[in-house]
């Protein structure tokens, strides 16, 4: 099978020793990881001062919209902030409208549908739009989620809270992005890059068939809630949904890609949330909340040079910070919370084995040379 396991190992233990090589040799940019680690920790400032709720997705809004350059960084963070805009208000106003119609069935029919309909835009459409996709269909599923799985719970609350962590979080980081970019000097824009378009119409009919599978995926994951897994089924659905956004893959090799990013996903948010109940124990001990957001950010750190230290093994880095930021960034000062990071993991691995069995039963395979 051309996205086993196994083959999927040996890359990604091939990646991991080239970025061990790399971090030895100090190929990190260290002014990078401490721009990160400074959005971060203004996101999570903010976020407290104002007294938001679910913090974290601030704190790792601001992590994983940082980019080597401004005009990067700009980008990323209004795309999200848009995307999120969007799919927060078209999932509460389904859930306000439609309150009574979000019943099992019509839910895992919502998931599949928008879920297909948005792994297939963000891998088709052109990059200057691809992540605004994600996040709306990312947002409307998290929003619509919640709405089924505690429908006793303000979903408008929910959606603003959603909306304006997402806003902190990259406001912070392309603020500190431009303070940087004035002190620094740094070139306000990446050197030039082939510019990915959107394929032909024949090209983008190429990618349905993953589209689908990913929505399939999506669509079995509200079944959860018959077992009491409300929030390991909202994890596993933002899963697909991540991993399913792979817009400069050929659709051939969309498989086996999905299976290498659901692994470095898995392996990346288990370490991080595993370091960040170890950080929450610490400082229960201690007592100290300052000494847990020290180690914290030290902690981001460690994932962004993990991040940076090779291409192809980014995506674990980026998920060892996040699944850190996730057990780690409360609401308030009381200290041990390690629910999120558990969700979060046990999200990934269902989201992991839903994907993989839908591709090794149906995704096409490639063709011998």
């Amino acid at each position: 099978m051309q996205f086993s396991f196994l083959n999927q190992s040996k890359a990604i233990h091939t990646d991991l020793k080239q970025a061990w090589l790399n971090i030895k040799n100090n190929e990190i940019s260290v002014l990078d990881v401490a721009a990160s680690v400074c959005s971060v920790a203004l996101a999570i400032f903010i976020a407290h001062q104002l007294h938001f709720e679910y913090s974290m997705w601030a704190a790792f809004s601001a992590y994983v919209v940082m980019r080597p350059f401004f005009n990067q960084t700009l980008t990323r963070g209004v795309l999200r902030i848009v995307g999120t805009l969007l799919g927060g208000a078209a999932g509460v106003a389904l859930a306000l409208f439609f309150p009574r119609e979000l019943n099992l069935f019509s839910v895992c029919a919502i998931f599949f549908i928008v879920s297909s309909v948005t792994a297939y835009y963000a891998n088709v459409v052109s990059d200057q739009y691809n992540y605004a996709v994600l996040f709306f269909g990312l947002t409307f599923s998290l929003i619509v989620g919640y709405a089924f799985a505690y429908p006793q719970q303000d979903i408008v609350h929910i959606g603003w809270m959603r909306a304006a962590d997402v806003m902190v979080g990259s406001l912070s980081t392309i603020f500190v992005s431009a303070v940087l970019q004035l002190i620094v000097k740094k070139p306000a824009t990446s050197p030039p890059a082939k510019a990915r378009t959107s394929p032909p119409a024949q090209q983008d009919q190429q990618y349905l068939p993953f589209a689908l599978l990913a929505g399939l995926s999506t669509g079995l994951t509200p079944l959860l809630v018959i077992w009491g897994g409300q929030m390991i089924f909202i994890q596993a659905t933002v899963t697909i949904l991540a991993v399913s956004n792979q817009p400069r893959v050929a659709s051939i090799n969309l498989p086996a890609a999905s299976m290498k990013k659901l692994m470095y996903r898995a392996i990346g948010c288990f370490s991080g949330a595993l370091l960040g109940m170890a950080f929450n124990f610490i400082c229960v001990f201690f007592s100290s909340y300052a000494l847990l957001m020290l180690l914290t950010l030290l902690g981001t750190a460690v994932g962004k040079i993990l991040q940076d230290s090779n291409a192809e093994s980014s995506y674990m880095g980026a998920q060892f910070a996040v699944g850190l930021l996730m057990v780690s960034v409360h609401d308030s000062v009381a200290l041990l919370n390690d629910r999120f990071g558990v969700h979060r993991f046990l999200g990934v691995m269902v989201g992991l084995a839903l994907l993989a069995g839908m591709l090794a039963l149906f995704a096409p395979r490639q063709k011998p040379n």
